[in-house]
């Protein structure tokens, strides 16, 4: 209050800037929009503000602290003086003087010395001449201040969701004491199905009433369950003065992470390969690539489409994993309260789901009857809850189990009280379908297709499997069969009269065979000129699949494009010639075939008019062999001898 009869002048409430330009603040100091007290400048010398008594026997470290603001260019002396006589014996205890500038500042005042007295306090402007000398004043607050208190104010960690090999815990200290703190350790004990440590030393200087954030981890919450967090902090160079407000908490709930272990899979030759899956899972996810959208199996097994090489598969582990969502309440929109109750949503399931729960915001007590409907229209699941009071938001049990699957409809068919849904008069309604969960669920739209309107259904609450691991490559490994087959062939020289005789090494007989024109034995006749597959398998089903080409062999004279031929000399030992002139420019091939009709030799296609080819068959054994031809699509043949 304003002494009485002491001073020439009171202390005055303002808001906003002074009425004496230059000097003065322009708000308050608090919101800006406030009020504070001020002395004006004019004539007047001397403003005193008196404060209650105060008893500081019960207070271990009081503390008188406000804001001031002093500026312009004749500003005088603000001071601050304590009477403990109760007779008016003022002793100066803070003061300033001229312009500080023009903002506000803070003043902290020790009032220890003052704890054995009832002490009056005194805020006294000494006015200077002129009128730039506004001076100002706000926020008094008389408070315990102990030198050293370091409180923790908060502690913020990862919500509810799946688990995490590096969590880290963000904890807010805040410094309540008088002295600058530069050595201080804050411990965060982490408790739960996994249990930690981790304590942090920080030397950033913590002025009074200022804060740091400390992130402290990584803590493991990869197993899951409900994990605890308790944090703690110590000052290391000194005496926390109050040290029952150094510690602080958080809680929340962790879904076990999946650790998929691959099973590679190996077969021999051509064919499918069997993969596995073990480890810890609620269920394994079959990929065909590492990025991929789309699982394409699930379960311990995999077996791969048919290979003819090598292959890498992806694997995924989920565990169950329990979350919310669609709108959660009826206030995203406008709407009403509706009673045509076939009316509903159209979701898909990409994985087999539980819908545990639906809100619903019903007009008042009633049965309300949930509906889950498949593709057919046939009712899977259906469950009637009687509502007995008044309350405007219900949370409705459910507990549906919905195997993968497109195109289910939840309603509520069989309800008798109205239930809200989002919707106006002008159908104007802008809604956000799909609303999706991850890519477990999606509510693709309404059963009636007006996407204008929201039906009834709010905050579902669904487990599925959710949590996904780290994609692991798995290894599909085509080895080589081991499988030699020889063919012995005989070109066809009349119609149908070609033929193939197979021997095989190598692998464990007995052998299979399966030919592209469906014969099953290793010795096959009556075949046209052409190019045969041939599928060959052993006891173990190692697999290869080959090749093998039957000619249609006719005489020189048969080819009119060749105008000369001639083999010289023939016999030999083993060197040949081969002189051929055409009519014209032709893509011309020579081979040498044994008895057995393996290829010895042969040339690379290529397109002459004429050429002489030199053979070298020097480190063939003696004996007759045969020496094809091929000018563009017809062959002929001639024996030739190595002596």
């Amino acid at each position: 209050r304003n002494a009485v009869g002491s001073d020439d002048s009171d202390w005055s409430v303002n808001a906003g800037s002074t009425p004496t330009g230059g000097t003065g603040p322009n708000s308050d100091n608090t919101t800006g929009q406030g009020n504070y007290l001020y002395t004006e400048a004019g004539g007047c010398s001397n403003f005193y503000l008196l404060s209650p008594c105060y008893d500081f026997s019960s207070i271990p470290f009081p503390e008188l602290s406000f804001f001031y603001h002093m500026n312009g260019s004749s500003v005088g002396t603000l001071t601050v003086e304590a009477d403990t006589t109760g007779a008016g014996n003022w002793v100066t205890v803070w003061s300033a003087t001229g312009s500080q500038g023009n903002n506000w500042l803070e003043a902290e005042i020790d009032l220890t010395n003052f704890q054995s007295y009832i002490t009056k306090f005194r805020f006294n402007v000494n006015m200077s001449a002129g009128t730039s000398s506004d001076i100002a004043i706000d926020d008094i607050l008389v408070r315990n201040v102990p030198p050293h208190d370091l409180q923790i104010t908060s502690v913020v960690g990862p919500s509810n969701g799946c688990g995490d090999e590096n969590v880290f815990i963000d904890v807010t200290v805040f410094n309540y004491g008088s002295a600058q703190e530069t050595d201080y350790t804050i411990t965060v004990n982490q408790t739960g199905l996994t249990t930690n440590s981790i304590s942090v030393n920080e030397t950033t200087p913590l002025n009074d009433e200022d804060s740091i954030v400390v992130s402290i981890g990584p803590f493991n919450t990869a197993l899951g369950g409900v994990v605890d967090y308790a944090t703690d902090v110590v000052i290391n160079n000194a005496t926390d003065n109050i040290p029952n407000n150094n510690t602080g908490a958080y809680q929340h709930e962790a879904y076990a992470l999946s650790y998929p272990q691959a099973i590679d899979g190996t077969r021999c030759g051509f064919g499918t390969v069997d993969l596995g899956a073990t480890g810890i899972a609620g269920e394994f996810f079959w990929y065909t690539d590492s990025l991929a959208s789309t699982f394409v199996a699930t379960g311990t097994a995999y077996t791969t489409d048919y290979l003819y090489s090598d292959a890498t598969y992806w694997l995924e582990g989920r565990a169950p994993y329990t979350d919310f969502f669609a709108p959660d309440n009826k206030d995203f929109e406008e709407g009403t309260y509706y009673d045509f109750y076939d009316d509903g949503l159209v979701f898909d399931a990409h994985y087999d789901i539980t819908i545990d729960a639906v809100t619903v915001f019903p007009l008042g007590p009633g049965d309300i009857t949930v509906n889950v409907e498949d593709a057919s229209g046939a009712v899977i699941h259906t469950t009637t809850y009687t509502h007995l009071t008044l309350a405007a938001q219900v949370s409705i049990p459910l507990g549906f189990d919905v195997p993968a699957g497109t195109d289910y409809m939840i309603n509520a068919t069989g309800t008798n009280i109205e239930l809200f849904r989002n919707k106006d008069n002008d159908n104007n309604i802008t809604t956000a379908y799909p609303y999706n969960l991850d890519d477990a669920v999606s509510i693709t739209g309404p059963i009636n297709n007006l996407f204008d309107a929201y039906y009834f259904f709010y905050n579902w609450e669904v487990t599925y499997l959710g949590c996904p691991s780290e994609r692991i490559p798995v290894q599909a490994t085509v080895a080589p069969s081991g499988l030699t087959p020889t063919f012995n062939t005989t070109d066809e020289s009349l119609p149908g009269n070609g033929a193939v005789s197979t021997t095989v090494s190598g692998g464990s007989a007995p052998y299979t065979y399966m030919w592209d024109n469906g014969l099953t034995t290793a010795d096959i006749a009556g075949l046209s000129a052409g190019i045969y597959m041939v599928t060959i398998s052993d006891v173990n089903d190692c697999t290869d699949t080959f090749s093998v080409e039957i000619f249609n062999i006719i005489s020189t004279n048969e080819i009119p494009s060749i105008s000369n031929l001639s083999i010289f000399p023939n016999p030999s030992n083993g060197q040949f010639n081969v002189s051929i002139e055409l009519d014209g420019i032709h893509e011309v091939a020579i081979e040498v075939v044994n008895t057995l009709g393996q290829v010895i030799y042969s040339t690379t296609p290529e397109s002459i008019a004429a050429r002489q080819y030199p053979i070298n068959l020097t480190d063939v054994p003696a004996g007759i062999y045969q020496l094809k031809i091929r000018v563009d699509d017809k062959t002929t043949a001639q024996s030739i001898m190595i002596k």
